[in-house]
């Protein structure tokens, strides 16, 4: 569950767009939803290293570091600083955490995944990391498959990565 220091934290508006779950909502009532008390955790961030049904493929967020209204460099939501339970530094959009699945609010986002999920081979990761730098040193920012095939609809094909608008492929470890 998040810790005490999650609960003092201002958080920055911002709105998010795009996924049918968090469509309406802004950055702040997620985050105010999110402080109830129960358990965060990312969804399916590991899946493809752990089976899905595995705890460890949907790790559990131990504190918000930072919120902030800068946009995900691939799908433009507010971003969130956390770390999780195991120490890792994860840099990733606020509507992509949420409680266990059998919260109705945070439902759909377990459910969105999933169906990717099921779209993929066996053991595929759905979900990759880029190292990036903070203030406070290395995190990994968490960027989904569905943001970059977004990514690439608006940039145009993808069929020459060094064509001009083309997204660059990520090599990088996934968020583990």
């Amino acid at each position: 569950m998040f810790t005490t220091k999650l609960q003092a934290l201002p958080v920055q508006e911002g709105t998010l767009e795009g996924r049918p779950d968090a469509s309406t909502l802004s950055a702040d009532t997620i985050l105010l939803h999110l402080l109830d008390g129960r358990p965060v955790r990312v969804p399916y961030l590991t899946a493809g290293h752990h089976h899905r049904d595995d705890p460890e493929a949907s790790p559990v967020v131990a504190q918000l570091l930072s919120s902030s209204s800068a946009g995900h460099p691939y799908n433009g939501k507010p971003l969130v600083r956390v770390e999780l339970d195991n120490g890792r530094i994860l840099v990733l959009a606020v509507d992509r955490m949420g409680h266990e699945p059998v919260c109705e609010r945070c439902a759909p986002l377990w459910s969105r995944l999933e169906e990717i999920l099921d779209q993929v081979p066996a053991g595929a990761a759905i979900t990759a990391g880029v190292e990036i730098g903070t203030v406070d040193g290395i995190a990994m920012l968490v960027v989904d498959a569905e943001d970059l095939e977004e990514a690439r609809a608006d940039d145009g094909p993808d069929d020459d990565p060094e064509a001009p608008g083309a997204v660059p492929a990520l090599v990088s470890e996934v968020a583990a």
